[in-house]
């Protein structure tokens, strides 16, 4: 990060403050929100007895240790796409998310 010149401390014009003014939020949050919904369809989905197949599913105790971890996963994503300057990205991972979620409800509602 930058300094002032005078030292007084960072400048404002910082990486973050610049991803707040941008087109970065709204895609972000979308992100956050499209895994949550990614969550509960999986979750819907393994209530009317469809298996999640996922890696992670095999590495924990639960469904619900599963959805900590993936939601912890897009948090890590998103903090690193922010701090790398690649957000931009985030607009295909959401297209990529939105298609996960359409292929679960379909299965869910194949499972009913």
């Amino acid at each position: 990060m930058k300094r002032s010149s005078a030292g007084s401390g960072i400048e404002s014009d910082s990486h973050l403050r610049r991803c707040l003014k941008s087109r970065v939020v709204l895609p972000a949050i979308l992100w956050v929100l499209l895994n949550l919904a990614d969550v509960f369809v999986s979750w819907l989905g393994v209530q009317a007895g469809a298996l999640e197949i996922g890696f992670l599913y095999r590495l924990s105790a639960g469904f619900w240790s599963v959805s900590f971890m993936r939601m912890a996963l897009a948090i890590a994503v998103l903090a690193l796409l922010i701090k790398f300057q690649k957000a931009k990205l985030l607009v295909w991972l959401n297209l990529g998310m939105l298609l996960i979620i359409a292929w679960n409800v379909f299965v869910y509602i194949h499972q009913q």
